[in-house]
């Protein structure tokens, strides 16, 4: 990063370009990566247009770097707001299909058919989707930054924690910041029943 200057605000849509570039470096090899960029854009497009999600991103002088997103209450309420984004999402990773059809179909219908297997989660809570931060910019305090700026969001509603699911297996750096960050492991689960997921929490303390 050519600065180490930076501010956090609340992503627009004029971020969205920026916004995907920052996932595909953050999360490569990742199933959503691999559906492309046209899907990428098509679902932060749906988190930017909803109430309740919270999206914020971390700026320089080389633009957006780094985003946090997220949304109030359990996983049930955001799975079935998806259900009307269904169509969008169908017709943007039609690219990826046309590009790679064996190995996308093949992991397309693979989730289709397996159980999610996630654990409902408490609604009085700031569900933590995920952090993205481009790989030239670790180490300099970004995540812990925008993740204590994702929590004073939770702190403004005064809901009672902060809770996100991240892998278990082979993610020791994730798994590290989030407990210096104040999040303990609660819940192991597997996802699509082989994917071993962790469920982390931390209780927000709100100013009386």
């Amino acid at each position: 990063m050519e600065s180490d200057k930076f501010s956090i605000r609340l992503a627009t849509a004029k971020d969205l370009d920026q916004i995907v570039e920052t996932h595909i470096d953050a999360f490569p090899g990742f199933f959503i990566t691999l559906l492309g960029r046209s899907f990428i854009k098509t679902m932060y497009r749906f988190f930017l247009v909803r109430s309740e999600v919270v999206f914020l991103v971390a700026e320089s002088n080389i633009g957006v770097f780094c985003f946090a997103v997220g949304w109030f209450g359990d996983r049930s309420k955001q799975r079935l707001l998806l259900l009307i984004y269904i169509p969008f999402l169908c017709v943007s990773v039609l690219p990826a299909l046309f590009r790679n059809p064996i190995a996308i179909g093949t992991k397309l219908w693979a989730r289709m058919r397996a159980k999610d297997g996630t654990p409902e989660l408490p609604k009085n809570v700031l569900y933590l989707s995920s952090i993205g931060l481009k790989r030239s910019c670790w180490g300099r305090g970004v995540a812990n930054d925008i993740l204590a700026a994702f929590e004073a969001k939770g702190r403004e509603r005064k809901v009672s924690a902060v809770i996100l699911t991240t892998d278990a297996d082979n993610n020791e750096r994730t798994l590290a910041f989030y407990k210096k960050c104040g999040y303990k492991i609660t819940q192991l689960y597997k996802q699509d029943n082989l994917r071993k997921m962790l469920v982390m929490s931390k209780h927000l303390q709100t100013e009386t």
